[in-house]
């Protein structure tokens, strides 16, 4: 259902799963969904809610660029997985790494937006689809920590291996 709601994305949305978005284009994107998304510096990442049927986004500003992408990444995700009025406003720091339930859906939705299933595809036809490979091709992740990165590299290739037998199933039927 997941990879079904993910290919009907990259369909309706521009862009999506296609470019590596950086946090303008990210937070323009998010405004032409109708979505109010507004810095907070007492927001840890960023939370999605909504107030009188209106949904929100309020942001860290504190954030590095890599981060925020994959933060509103991963509450856009929420958004078009239809999260929105299962949401409680709870906060917590890099919930895009989330491994469970919806947070986890979310978070691929996230990984997505920032690092795109072209940039995984070109490593795959190199012979070079590791996490090592990965890393040092991220340069403008380098505002993280070396732990912080790895994990996200880890996490996109087995994001990048999921979708590929997603995909390989639905051409057989």
């Amino acid at each position: 259902m997941l990879f079904e709601k993910i290919l009907h994305l990259e369909r309706q949305w521009d862009g999506f799963n296609k470019k590596s978005f950086n946090a303008d284009e990210l937070l323009a994107f998010i405004s032409s969904q109708n979505i109010i998304a507004l810095p907070d510096k007492s927001v840890y990442s960023a939370v999605l809610f909504k107030y009188k049927n209106i949904p929100f986004i309020l942001y860290s500003p504190y954030l590095p660029e890599p981060l925020l992408v994959l933060s509103l990444g991963h509450e856009l995700g929420h958004y078009s997985l239809g999260h929105l009025d299962w949401l409680t406003l709870e906060q917590s720091y890099l919930k895009f790494l989330s491994t469970c339930g919806f947070e986890k859906d979310a978070g691929i939705i996230g990984f997505l937006f920032a690092i795109p299933t072209p940039k995984l595809l070109k490593l795959e036809l190199e012979h070079r689809l590791f996490p090592e490979e990965l890393f040092r091709e991220l340069n403008y992740f380098s505002d993280l920590a070396e732990d912080e990165l790895w994990q996200i590299c880890e996490r996109r290739i087995r994001i990048y291996k999921a979708y590929k037998r997603f995909l390989k199933q639905l051409t057989k039927t």
